[in-house]
Order: C-alpha cells, then sequence, then structure tokens
C-alpha cells in the first residue's frame, strides 16, 4: 500500500507546475546559452544575423551481453552476462536569428545597442538567449559575469534557423 503522504504531495507538485506553467507572467529559468556568437551583415538584403552555435546534451544507456562456456568442477557450463554504462551525447547546431527581431541587454537589464553588440561579442562572451515573455532565474543571474548579454526574441517574423553542423 502506498503512503497517502507520498501521494498527496505528488498531486500538489503536479498541481504546481500546471499552475506556473500556466502563468501569464515571464517564467523564470535557464536559458539558451549561445557561444561562437557573432554579428553578420550577410543575410537576406544585408540584413545583420546573430549567428552561433548552441550544445544540447542528453543522457543514454548503452547495453550489451556476453556470452561464452566455462569449464566448472569438470562440467562445461553455458554462461552470459549482461552490462550496461551511462553515454553522454553531446550535439552542437548552428543558431541564426535575425538582429531585428531581438533586444540586446545585460543581466541588469540595461539596454545594449545594437552598434556595440559585434564588439562585445569579439571578447569571446557567451550570450544567453530567451525567448520571448521569459526571464532568468534570480539565482542563476548571481552566477554570472555582470557583463552577460542577454538576447531576448522580441518579435517572431519567421522561427530561428537551427542547423545541424556537418561533421567533415
Amino acid at each position: 500500500m502506498q503512503n497517502p503522504f507520498l501521494l498527496l504531495s505528488s498531486l500538489i507538485i503536479v498541481a504546481w507546475q500546471i499552475q506556473v506553467s500556466e502563468a501569464d507572467g515571464p517564467v523564470p529559468g535557464p536559458p539558451t546559452w549561445i557561444v561562437d556568437a557573432q554579428v553578420r551583415a550577410d543575410g537576406p538584403d544585408g540584413a545583420s544575423r546573430l549567428i552561433g552555435t548552441v550544445f544540447d546534451w542528453h543522457d543514454t544507456r548503452q547495453n550489451w551481453a556476453t556470452q561464452g562456456t566455462i569449464r566448472h568442477s569438470g562440467r562445461t557450463v553455458h554462461a552470459s552476462r549482461s552490462r550496461s554504462r551511462s553515454v553522454l551525447i553531446l550535439q552542437s547546431e548552428r543558431f541564426i536569428a535575425s538582429t531585428s527581431t531581438l533586444r540586446f541587454t545585460r543581466l541588469d537589464g540595461s539596454k545594449i545597442e545594437s552598434k556595440d553588440i559585434p564588439a562585445m561579442l569579439k571578447n569571446g562572451r557567451g550570450v544567453a538567449f530567451l525567448p520571448k515573455g521569459t526571464g532568468i532565474h534570480p539565482a542563476i543571474v548571481s552566477a554570472l559575469h555582470p557583463e552577460t548579454v542577454v538576447a531576448t526574441r522580441v518579435s517572431y517574423p519567421s522561427d530561428p534557423v537551427v542547423v545541424p553542423i556537418l561533421e567533415e
């Protein structure tokens, strides 16, 4: 029999998560990190674009079995053994978005002018990308460098293009 307290606490957590996900205000959470970011004016009609690399990872299990015959106390015994291990898979994808659909700020919310972005990105800064209507959780903000560039989506003429990087 299940503990009624655990069942009730599970229902409360599920209800809380549903309530939070349906909130109208900004949803704080972890941003998407864009590394190797740069601004190029090579878009359609010379439009300026933010181009960088986004990393994603997931954990999976790799299973295998081995079989063999062993001699034990003068008898032949068929034996099998199953093993597994955890494998971390890291994937990189190219991120491209028109700068006209983005607003650039610092962590404190102060605006960064579009003309200053290329110079800031030449210093190797990562960019925190936030979808429209979201924010960065204060605990995450407190751990970041104060000059972190935050790109927030402000309009959606089209979704950002994410292109897998082909191995050479």
